[in-house]
């Protein structure tokens, strides 16, 4: 293929017409909007097959002079810009889907084609199930009687006959002299016992959390002297070996105070801690205190009430003493609800 030129006007050069440029190619004159986006674009439609296998075309461009041509296989020369470009843009968007056709008329029926030939015969199969008895047939008449057969072999020895009653024992003999003889072999093993009754159920697995109607226990205690200024804290914590599904608000903790143990809905003691459903309840066994009082229940925040993990029993120094002391001890019940 020779060498196709596209002029491009120069500084000089005469437009052929308004707002256009012309493209010469041997034997074809082709006008297009003016610009070099209108030429990238007649060049593509006119020259698509110059491109290389990629779909780029590539062109040499006369700066002085601003002739254009498209160069396949060579490279530009001197005073020559190259350039190059797609002969084909980007796939466009998928078009939405059209509009179902009307359903065509049915077709006549075509004519009945050639009967084919005879395929060959394919592999012999396996073998069927065997099928099920047939019914039993008719007796036959009595057959003429055979002749005398050859003497048998002499069969087999019989069993032995039924072991004989016992005799008479015998007198004793004499006290033999003999050493005791060795151990003999252990007999078998006796049958196994029968199962035992199934023991009550313990509590839930220590992960948690605490089942509805299970109740956990435990003791705690503080001993805490020197809390002389006044508001100082000190306590003891308790900790829930088997978390609660849920914390426990100001309205389900109750401080027991000994000897009473009453408060609340817990009916136990120090001995024997107990709690109601949802309740978490703390009993004193002992207390020592000097211008201490006990401040309450609370949880990790320092709200009233118990987390999921446990609860603070603190105390509170009332004035400014050097003998402020608190020590005391008991134990809890806590009960989950759900």
């Amino acid at each position: 293929m020779g060498e196709h030129v596209l002029h491009m006007p120069g500084r000089n050069d005469a437009p052929s017409a308004r707002g256009t440029r012309t493209i010469k190619r041997r034997g074809t004159r082709t006008r297009v909007v003016a610009g070099a986006s209108a030429l990238a674009v007649a060049a593509l439609v006119g020259v698509p097959a110059l491109a290389g296998a990629q779909g780029v075309l590539h062109a040499c461009y006369n700066k002085h002079s601003g002739a254009l041509r498209v160069a396949k296989g060579g490279g530009c020369h001197g005073g020559e810009a190259s350039l190059q470009w797609n002969t084909r843009g980007p796939a466009g968007p998928q078009g939405a889907t059209g509009a179902k056709g009307a359903e065509g008329a049915v077709g006549a029926t075509g004519a009945t084609g050639v009967t084919g030939a005879t395929g060959a015969s394919g592999p012999q199969g396996s073998a069927g199930p065997t099928g099920p008895a047939g019914p039993t047939g008719a007796t036959g008449g009595t057959g003429a009687q055979g002749n005398t057969g050859a003497t048998g072999v002499t069969g087999a020895t019989g069993v032995a006959g039924a072991t004989g009653a016992t005799g008479a024992q015998g007198a004793t003999g004499s006290t033999g002299s003999g050493e005791t003889g060795p151990t003999g072999p252990a007999g078998p093993t006796g049958p196994s016992g029968p199962t035992g009754e199934t023991g009550p159920a313990g509590l839930a697995d220590l992960s948690g959390p605490l089942t509805k109607g299970e109740t956990e226990t435990g003791f705690w205690s503080v001993a805490a002297p020197g809390i002389q200024t006044v508001g100082r804290e000190s306590g003891a914590t308790i900790s829930f070996p088997v978390p609660l599904k849920a914390e426990l608000d100001s309205l389900h903790v109750f401080y027991v105070k000994a000897p009473s143990h009453v408060a609340g809905n817990c009916t136990g003691n120090s001995a024997e801690p107990t709690a109601a459903e949802g309740d978490l309840c703390v009993y004193e066994q002992t207390e020592i205190k000097t211008d201490v009082a006990e401040k309450g229940i609370q949880n990790a925040e320092g709200a009233a009430g118990a987390s999921k993990f446990g609860a603070f029993v603190l105390f509170e120094a009332l004035e400014e003493n050097p003998a402020n002391a608190v020590v005391a001890q008991g134990s809890w019940a806590v009960t989950a609800s759900e």
